[in-house]
C-alpha cells in the first residue's frame, strides 16, 4: 500500500468510488467516527488506481463494479494522532 509514515507525519494515497443505485449514492462510516467517506482504499505499489477501486469494492462490498471514469482528485490535510496528507482519486 502507497501509505508511508515521514518524520513530522503520514502520506497516504487511496482511491474512493461513487456508487449510485436509483438516485442513491453509497457512504459509509465507523461507530466511533464523526464523519462518513465513500468506500475504497489504499493504492498498492505499481497498482493503478482503476484496479484498485475494482479490488476494493470486490472485497469490500462483493460486488464487481465498472469504472465511468476519474470524476476529482481531492488533497486532505488533517490531524488524526499524526499530521496526514493524503491525495484520493474519486
Amino acid at each position: 500500500m502507497i501509505n508511508f509514515k515521514v518524520e513530522n507525519g503520514v502520506f497516504n494515497f487511496r482511491v474512493a468510488g461513487i456508487l449510485f443505485n436509483k438516485n442513491k449514492v453509497l457512504i459509509h462510516g465507523l461507530i466511533n467516527d464523526d464523519f462518513y467517506a465513500f468506500p475504497g482504499g489504499r493504492v498498492e505499489m505499481f497498482e493503478s488506481t482503476e484496479n484498485t477501486i475494482i479490488r476494493e469494492m470486490t472485497e469490500e462490498l462483493g460486488i464487481t463494479v465498472t469504472i465511468n471514469r476519474l470524476l476529482w482528485v481531492v488533497e486532505h490535510f488533517f490531524n488524526n494522532d499524526s499530521k496526514y496528507h493524503k491525495i484520493c482519486f474519486y
